[in-house]
């Protein structure tokens, strides 16, 4: 009996001492890989105060990290097979970048927040009637609207079929579109998702995109494709959202209108709206990171961007938002519509 009093005892002790000492892991380095894409100057100044975040946060979660390195690659697909090999821990790279070059290790951790237009939904009625109202906010990604001018006969027409849902690829395939470069995600590649979507059968000869439209200038500016677009020269254009609120035309309207159109919201509507189009993201090889691990930098990265004055902001993050790749479906869709 008495060694059991013992024994419960010394328990007790071990309990009240080191009960509560969080066993630790020790890491020699965190290698953090950054594409040609980033702001390479806005990340070496402020380095050292992201380094020392990491470290002390992670610590509390059970992770020691001796060491943590910043290094620039040359490229995406650079990124990827130095993580691959297991020289760089985790990256910050484009959506398309990370699904262009993937290999069978590199998953995504999360995506980055940026302050963006959030919608509520992205139903038609309710993106025009409260457009106006649509704020910015932390968003992991934004969305590209496909816009029509209705003080056009053409304008009106899609946009009443638009709202009634009997918008057919008939209706929009030889009206005038202008379109950014082929390499644009919200005035190109994401409208032709869009299309495809809605009109498409799959792939191939079955596609429906801005290059099967019979009427396209491409190439345009942000603004000149909407001052093309409130003078008529154009049917339909596409850009993020909402255009019309960053943009002030209404002296522009005026002048072409007179008072019939009150704003920018009365006279340009939405027929369309993209998928959402992903910000950057963060990467990370699950063959060098155990799942612990993983889910400890996670909670950093979160952590860090939460305070107002996160050093994230100085390259334009407000955080993350743990994504898979499902999340990445529409933009893998996207890239096989547009697989030779």
């Amino acid at each position: 009996m008495k060694k059991i009093i013992s024994l419960l005892i010394c328990i007790t002790i071990m309990l009240t001492v080191g009960g509560c000492r969080q066993k630790m892991t020790e890491v020699d380095r965190l290698v953090i890989g950054f594409t040609p894409e980033t702001d390479s100057t806005a990340v070496q100044e402020f380095s050292r105060e992201l380094t020392n975040s990491i470290q002390q946060r992670i610590y509390d979660l059970g992770f020691s990290i001796a060491d943590i390195e910043i290094v620039f690659t040359a490229s995406n697909r650079d990124l990827c097979q130095q993580m691959e090999k297991g020289e760089i821990d985790i990256g910050l790279i484009s959506p398309m970048g990370y699904l262009d070059n993937k290999s069978s290790h590199i998953k995504p951790l999360a995506v980055t927040l940026t302050l963006d237009n959030i919608l509520e939904s992205r139903d038609l009625t309710y993106v025009n009637d409260q457009g106006y109202e649509i704020q910015a906010d932390k968003a992991p990604g934004y969305y590209s609207f496909i816009y029509v001018n209705i003080a056009s006969e053409t304008g009106r027409n899609l946009y009443d079929k638009a709202l009634n849902d009997s918008l057919k690829w008939n209706d929009v395939k030889d009206v005038r579109w202008c379109v950014g470069s082929p390499a644009s995600m919200d005035t190109y590649l994401y409208p032709s998702l869009w299309l495809n979507q809605k009109f498409g059968k799959g792939f191939g000869s079955s596609r429906r995109t801005v290059a099967e439209l019979s009427n396209v200038t491409s190439h345009l500016g942000y603004y000149e494709m909407m001052s093309r677009l409130i003078n008529q020269q154009c049917d339909v254009i596409c850009r993020y959202a909402d255009m019309r609120k960053e943009i002030r035309f209404e002296e522009v309207i005026y002048n072409r209108y007179g008072s019939q159109y009150d704003d920018m919201y009365d006279l340009i509507k939405v027929i369309g709206v993209t998928p959402r189009i992903y910000n950057n993201i963060i990467i990370f090889n699950n063959k060098s990171i155990s799942a612990p691990y993983q889910k400890a930098l996670l909670q950093v990265l979160q952590a860090i961007g939460e305070p107002d004055d996160s050093v994230l902001r100085n390259i334009n993050i407000y955080g993350f938002q743990e994504i898979s790749d499902k999340d990445l479906g529409d933009l893998q869709d996207m890239l096989n519509l547009f697989d030779k």
